[in-house]
C-alpha cells in the first residue's frame, strides 16, 4: 500500500486464475483507488450477505493503515444508514473523523448522517472555492497551482438506499443534490465519496440514484455472496443485466489447490470491479466485526490486529456501550 494508491491485496485471491489482475507494475490492481488518476467516486452493490460492508471495512482499514504515520493526510467519515453499527469498530483509529449510525425510529433521536452530508458538500465547496481561486493567480502568473488540499477526504455511506428512501421526498431530493455536487467536483480537490448499497426496486433506483449521481460514482463494484447478483442489480450498477453471471462464470474457472472452480462458503465475497471500460474481478476474505455479538473472541483479536490503533479495555468498553453517535 502507499500513500497515492489503496490496494486491498488482501481483498484479492493469490491464485494463478481469473481473480488476480495486476497493473503495468504487476502489483496487484487498486480495487478502491482514490489517487489523482482514479478520482472518481465509488459505488458498490450486492445482494443481502454479498460481504458489501465487509468489502468497506477492508478498504476503509487501508486507508486507516496507508496513511497512519501521515498525521493529518486523511480525514474518514463512515456511516451506516442501516442503524447496525457496522463502523463502530473505526472510533479512534487514526484519521477517522466519525463513525455514525442511523438512531433506532423509536427513540425520537434525529438522524446524523443529513448534518454528515451538508457538512461534507460545505468542505467540498470551500475548497474547491481555494482551488479556483488559486487557479485563477496561477494563471496571471504563468506558474503551476499552488494550492494543495492538505488532506484525502472520503465520505463513504454504507446502506444507502434504506437510508434514502427513509427520508422525507424534500429531505432526499437535498441530498441527491448535495451528493452529486460533490461528486462533480470533489475530485478536483482531493475528496471522495461511496456509497454501498443492496438492490433496490428497479423503479425506485432512479429516485435515490439519478443518472448525474451514478455518472460522479465513476468506479462500480459489485459485491456478491452465494446467492449471486440478480440482472436488476447488474443493469442498476454496471448498466449490464449479465454481470452477475460473468462474476460466476469467473468463479467457475478459478484454479484452485483442490481443484477447478470456488464452491460453497468459498463463494462468499466474490465481487467485479468496473475501473472504466476494464473489469476486474476479485475476492474480499472474512474480517469480522470485532463488536459483533457473534463474533468470536480468535476472530475479534483479528480484526484488531489489522488497525494501527488497538483499544485498551476501557475504550472497548465504552464503544460496547455506544448506542448512537460516535464521534
Amino acid at each position: 500500500m502507499d500513500g497515492s494508491r489503496i490496494r486491498l491485496g488482501r481483498a484479492l485471491v493469490h491464485t494463478t486464475g481469473p481473480l488476480v489482475a495486476t497493473d503495468h507494475k504487476g502489483d496487484l490492481l487498486a480495487v478502491c483507488p482514490t489517487g489523482p488518476a482514479y478520482g472518481a467516486g465509488v459505488l458498490i452493490g450486492g445482494p443481502a450477505g454479498g460481504n458489501k460492508t465487509g468489502l468497506v471495512r477492508y478498504a476503509a482499514t487501508d486507508l486507516v493503515r496507508t496513511y497512519a504515520d501521515q498525521p493529518g493526510s486523511l480525514e474518514l467519515i463512515l456511516a451506516d444508514g442501516k442503524g447496525a453499527h457496522s463502523f463502530l469498530m473505526f472510533t479512534g483509529q487514526p484519521g477517522v473523523v466519525t463513525a455514525v449510525t442511523t438512531p433506532d425510529p423509536t427513540s425520537g433521536e434525529p438522524d446524523p448522517i443529513p448534518v454528515l452530508v451538508r457538512e461534507y458538500h460545505a468542505e467540498v465547496q470551500r475548497r474547491y472555492a481555494t482551488f479556483a481561486k488559486a487557479k485563477e493567480a496561477a494563471m496571471l502568473s504563468r506558474q503551476r497551482v499552488g494550492y494543495r488540499p492538505k488532506s484525502l477526504l472520503v465520505f463513504v455511506l454504507d446502506e444507502y438506499g434504506d437510508w434514502n428512501l427513509g427520508l422525507s421526498p424534500k429531505l432526499r431530493g437535498e441530498m441527491v443534490n448535495l451528493l452529486t455536487r460533490c461528486g462533480q467536483i470533489g475530485r478536483e480537490v482531493n475528496c471522495r465519496l461511496w456509497l454501498a448499497m443492496q438492490a433496490p426496486y428497479a423503479k425506485l433506483a432512479e429516485v435515490f440514484l439519478p443518472g448525474l449521481l451514478k455518472q460522479q460514482l465513476g468506479v462500480k463494484i459489485a459485491a456478491t455472496g452465494l446467492v449471486g447478483m440478480s440482472d436488476t442489480l447488474g443493469g442498476m450498477l454496471f448498466d449490464d443485466r449479465d454481470a452477475g453471471n460473468r462474476i460466476e462464470r469467473y468463479a467457475d474457472h478459478v484454479q484452485t489447490p483442490t481443484g477447478r472452480g470456488l464452491v460453497g462458503d468459498a463463494r462468499k465475497g466474490l465481487g467485479l470491479v468496473m475501473l472504466g471500460r476494464r473489469e476486474v474481478p476479485f475476492k474480499t476474505p472474512f474480517m469480522a466485526d470485532p463488536l459483533h455479538w457473534e463474533t468470536t473472541p480468535e476472530q475479534a483479536d483479528a480484526a484488531w490486529r489489522q488497525l494501527p490503533h488497538h483499544p485498551s479495555e476501557a475504550e472497548l468498553r465504552r464503544l460496547l456501550k455506544v448506542r448512537r453517535e460516535v464521534a
